[in-house]
């Protein structure tokens, strides 16, 4: 069978049957229809202008190219010729939405986050009231070394 891509969606989800997901844009802030494209399965070939470029390249569940025809043509020959590259990045893709973008991994992120920026500010509050230097936050939350 011969490879197939994803075009625009209008709320649809064919990339759930896709080989490959592309978006060459000059800039994206993010990219929700790469994680989307990822979440069901199928590698992205991105621009460098998709802000999450060094993360799909990272978790090799795609690749990146500049927005320049010569590279964007290469890069798209190399992925829909060669089968085993676009099954081995597919296989990483499910898992690296769920560790990265999964709304529960999400929130237990935040929540580590703002437990430690909380600590550090009781440190420096409590250091501030008994004679300490005040306005110096540890590094690390109170009660962990380095507080």
């Amino acid at each position: 069978m011969a490879p197939r891509a994803a075009g625009k969606t209008y709320g649809l989800r064919p990339e759930a049957e896709a080989d490959l997901f592309a978006l060459f844009s000059h800039q994206e802030n993010f990219g929700l229809a790469v994680v989307e494209a990822l979440a069901c399965g199928t590698p992205a070939l991105i621009s460098d202008g998709v802000n999450i470029h060094r993360r799909i390249t990272e978790a090799g569940v795609g690749a990146v190219a500049h927005v320049r025809a010569d590279e964007v043509a290469a890069l798209l020959e190399k992925w829909l010729t060669d089968a085993e590259l676009r099954r081995s990045a597919a296989s990483r893709a499910r898992s690296f939405v769920e560790q990265h973008y999964d709304a529960a991994a999400i929130a237990e992120h935040w929540t580590r986050h703002y437990a430690a920026l909380g600590g550090a500010r009781s440190h420096t509050a409590e250091g501030a009231s008994a004679g300490g230097r005040g306005g110096e936050a540890s590094a690390a939350p109170a009660g962990e070394p380095g507080s």
